[in-house]
């Protein structure tokens, strides 16, 4: 992956038919032979082959940037408030930052747009953010570095994640009862929820309420 050194960052304002078989030839068997007689149907299935692990890195290669959609078209994604929650801001903006490949000499500027929900119910707060990553390789250098990753203590976990083929990292710390949930969708919209004072389970349950296939079809 081509690395990019950043100058300028600006903060966000990111059944089947079965044919029957019939039974098979008659065999002689002596009455005291006690082996068993193999049936065509006790013949034991070959398991399936395992799953072949996804090359992210080499995925993420061949993506080139894009320019980001329209921001707006981001806002209407934002999940609605989670039960007993309110919300407290819902907003889309756009942002740029200036960057130069270590091999050249030449800068050039990166786009990109996100909307942002923040959500709170007493104590407890959410936020969840839908960003247009335009394919730009910076926001993609958490997927191959947490790849495989699973990790669990007293304290909480991390792990990595496929959910719905898209690479995803979770974790939860049970000191604070934060929940952070990262899902790349469509190799493009990154999804960020962040949840303080919640159980483990919740930022699942808020993935649950963005239409991630209406995501993955902006243009």
């Amino acid at each position: 992956m081509r690395m990019i050194a950043v100058l300028l960052a600006l903060s966000f304002l990111v059944g089947c038919k079965r044919e029957s078989v019939g039974p098979g030839p008659i065999v002689a068997h002596d009455k005291d032979d006690k082996t068993p007689v193999e049936k065509p149907d006790d013949k034991k299935k070959d398991p399936p082959a395992p799953e072949k692990p996804t090359d992210w890195a080499k995925e993420i290669e061949t993506l080139k940037p894009v320019e980001p959609v329209d921001c707006e078209k981001l806002l209407p994604l934002l999940p609605k408030a989670p039960a007993g929650y309110q919300t407290q801001d819902a907003f889309a903006d756009s942002a740029e930052f200036v960057a130069m490949p270590y091999e050249t000499n030449m800068t050039y500027t990166i786009k990109y747009g996100f909307a942002e929900g923040i959500y709170r119910n007493g104590d407890k707060s959410l936020t969840v953010k839908i960003l247009d990553t335009a394919r730009i390789d910076a926001f993609y250098k958490w997927i191959p570095e947490s790849a495989g990753l699973k990790s669990e203590t007293e304290q909480g976990y991390k792990k990595f994640l496929t959910i719905d083929g898209n690479p995803s990292l979770e974790k939860y710390s049970t000191e604070d009862k934060r929940g952070d949930l990262t899902v790349m969708v469509a190799k493009r919209f990154q999804i960020e929820i962040i949840a303080k004072g919640v159980p483990p389970e919740f930022v699942q349950s808020v993935l649950k309420g963005i239409d991630r296939k209406a995501l993955a079809t902006l243009k």
